[in-house]
């Protein structure tokens, strides 16, 4: 299918007296995205020979997938989105400094004779800098692009529920080549990993909900004072106080690591769940209260 040459004139101008002409092209796409004709189409916004903002429409769904907002004379901010309008990747994208492309027409004049000569240059974008690309509806990724290649480390997220998510790994690339990928899950770790890491006063997280089943905590600062706070030991025991507006209660649980999770147990029955956690940040799953 021929890819559509999504394309803005920004400046044009004449050279010698035998009326040549050039004209600087932007092809609104690059090497790992690509909108091709019939289906997609562009509109843009133009000031001052400018492009202030283009946008790339379905032409099925008449829905806008993609938009390249201008930073600067040659950088863009680039967003695209899936069908339900969430952002699946957005960064900044840079004009190349050549053209991949250099096209020489004929003009003609009316004798239609060769009246001069239109050149007209053909430019991609690279990918730059912070980048964040959703990989599917629970994961997504964010580092640093360089000329168009992965060159940082990056990291992996787990999405959890509607407002938690956690670190799972890094990726560290160089010109696109993994170098190194490190598991950031503690619970794919050594036993003496885990228990060196889990040590010590948790408290919730600042998006906790009440009547959520799941709840994120973090490794307590100093001395936080959260509603709610989890403390393990390492005898095995685990802490739980929540605060109310009248009264504080205070719950001694045991805690043990099995398969991969964290049982947190009262009278040999487990009331909660750990099946997400970092050095930082863990998910507690509630079972029974």
């Amino acid at each position: 299918m021929k890819q559509v040459l999504l394309i803005l004139f920004l400046f044009s101008f004449c050279i010698n007296s035998f009326s040549q002409k050039n004209e600087k092209i932007i092809e609104f796409t690059f090497d790992t995205i690509s909108f091709k004709y019939p289906d997609f189409e562009v509109n843009e916004k133009t000031i001052d020979g400018l492009i202030l903002r283009a946008t790339v429409i379905n032409n099925i769904t008449k829905k806008e997938v993609a938009e390249f907002l201008r930073i600067t004379n040659n950088t863009y901010y680039f967003t695209q989105k899936n069908d339900s309008n969430k952002i699946i990747t957005e960064g900044k994208v840079v004009l190349q400094k050549t053209p991949f492309k250099k096209i020489k027409i004929n003009k003609y004049d009316t004798n239609g004779e060769v009246d001069g000569y239109a050149f007209y240059n053909y430019y991609r974008f690279t990918k730059e800098g912070i980048w964040y690309d959703k990989l599917s509806d629970r994961t997504c990724r964010y580092g640093k692009y360089s000329n168009n290649k992965k060159d940082s480390i990056w990291n992996y997220t787990k999405t959890i529920s509607h407002s938690i998510g956690i670190l799972e790994k890094a990726v560290t690339y160089n010109t696109d080549k993994i170098i190194n990928e490190t598991s950031l899950n503690i619970l794919s770790k050594s036993t003496f990993e885990l228990e060196k890491a889990i040590i010590g006063k948790w408290t919730v997280d600042n998006s906790y909900n009440p009547n959520d089943s799941i709840i994120a905590f973090r490794k307590a600062e100093n001395n936080n004072l959260n509603k709610i706070s989890l403390t393990f030991y390492k005898n095995g025991e685990c802490k739980m106080i929540g605060k109310g507006h009248h009264k504080s209660t205070s719950q001694i649980y045991n805690w043990v690591y099995k398969n991969s999770e964290i049982n947190i147990t009262l009278d040999s029955k487990v009331k909660f769940k750990i099946k997400n956690m970092n050095k930082g940040y863990l998910v507690l799953y509630i079972l029974q209260v």
